[in-house]
């Protein structure tokens, strides 16, 4: 086989797997497929606010911090040099807006307005990651994606209250079950083993009004745990 060997990658790897015996060829193929699965834990800022003609414009921006959770796998284009990464991501968070404002209840200015609405999420997103800086031990990464963000409502209501009158108004908007956004990304990857991150999300909005809006922008800092690694 060697005398007559022409050097194509072809006829070299036939040669390796003689010499080698099969396996090698088997490792070969599996380095190529090779999948690694990770979890996380982050935490979350999001500020949230109206937009357009709506009375609690008025009433600013409500922020909260929240965890979030996640588990997900990458693939690679190359699992030698794993410069690129193709990630898909599924996490759960939520965010707990409020906002309160003054009103006149009866002639009277000592009232006051709260809103309130609890919204619980479960997102899957793929993303595309670039390693920039790409050492075996450390690398750098930027990202980006979409998140299909799909949630659930509680807690929507407006209460209207002072010192002797309360009166609660259940579901005074709708929102919407499905919505996206588009999440950026940069991060270390240490040691194959951790991941330290940034998360941006640009403010998308939930609802389908004509003349206002409600939309949340995210932040987050958080680690993920690489569970297997090459």
């Amino acid at each position: 086989m060697l005398t007559n060997a022409d050097f194509r990658q072809s006829t070299l790897v036939k040669i390796v797997a003689a010499i080698n015996g099969e396996a090698t060829a088997a490792k070969g193929k599996a380095q190529k497929q090779f999948i690694r699965f990770f979890a996380g834990l982050a935490l979350n800022q999001s500020s949230t606010k109206f937009d357009g003609n709506n009375t609690w414009v008025n009433a600013g921006t409500s922020s909260n911090y929240l965890p979030k959770i996640s588990i997900g796998a990458d693939a690679f284009n190359n699992s030698t040099v794993q410069r690129l990464v193709f990630r898909g991501e599924l996490s759960f968070t939520a965010i707990t807006p409020k906002f309160e404002t003054s009103v006149y209840i009866l002639g009277n200015s000592d009232g006051y307005q709260t809103y309130t609405f609890n919204q619980y999420t479960a997102s899957f997103t793929p993303q595309i990651l670039y390693n920039i800086y790409n050492r075996d031990n450390l690398k750098f990464y930027l990202g980006t994606g979409a998140g299909l963000n799909f949630s659930v409502y509680s807690n929507n209501k407006i209460t209207t209250s002072n010192s002797t009158f309360h009166y609660d108004q259940d579901k005074p908007y709708e929102y919407q079950s499905f919505w996206l956004n588009i999440p950026v990304e940069a991060g270390v990857t240490l040691n194959k083993r951790v991941e330290i991150y940034g998360m941006y999300s640009y403010p998308t909005a939930y609802t389908t009004y004509t003349y206002f809006s409600v939309s949340s922008r995210i932040t987050s800092v958080g680690l993920r745990f690489l569970l297997n690694k090459r």
